[in-house]
């Protein structure tokens, strides 16, 4: 048997159209889930009716009125750290959404305090909020708009810089 004018015995070529198959079946499984995943990030999301009073969409401005007016008000920044890097909401307390989808992000927030959400553009923070109300939180804010929204309206952020220094001064002046 030859393959392409080349001498393959028998074996050998059945264990490359094997591999063939394989490797077919590999691609087109890649596909499905890379599918899956984008389809996934671009649904439109609702807030649930059983969660009413439990998770609330908030805007900039009604975020920064709980920011101002709430005690115990626990800030979770969901992005990223690189996405972080490029400014945060005061006071805030990074835990990646990853955390959170893998089972790790929960025992760093308390259950009696309300939780307000951020991320880059609002999604993932809301899916963050659901799962947290789902395990028992009581109080859950989401900013509607993440981040985005937040600069565009104009809302202080802390640079990287400015937490440094920040940093350098406390060690400085205990």
């Amino acid at each position: 048997m030859s393959v392409i004018g080349v001498p393959v015995e028998p074996k050998r070529f059945w264990r490359l159209q094997g591999y063939n198959i394989a490797m077919g079946r590999i691609h087109i499984i890649t596909i499905i889930l890379f599918q899956f995943l984008i389809l996934s990030c671009a649904h439109d999301y609702k807030r649930p009716e059983n969660m009413e009073g439990l998770f609330k969409p908030v805007g900039p401005a009604e975020a920064m009125e709980l920011i101002r007016e709430s005690e115990g008000l626990q800030i979770v920044d969901t992005r990223t750290g690189w996405e972080r890097s490029s400014g945060w909401i005061a006071n805030s307390v990074h835990v990646s959404y990853f955390s959170f989808l893998f089972g790790g992000g929960y025992d760093k927030l308390r259950r009696d305090e309300p939780v307000l959400l951020v991320c880059a553009h609002g999604i993932r923070s809301y899916r963050v909020g659901r799962a947290l109300v789902r395990k028992g939180w009581k109080e859950v804010y989401d900013l509607e708009g993440g981040m985005k929204a937040w600069i565009t309206d104009g809302y202080p952020v802390v640079s990287e810089q400015e937490a440094q220094l920040s940093e350098d001064i406390t060690k400085r002046n205990p």
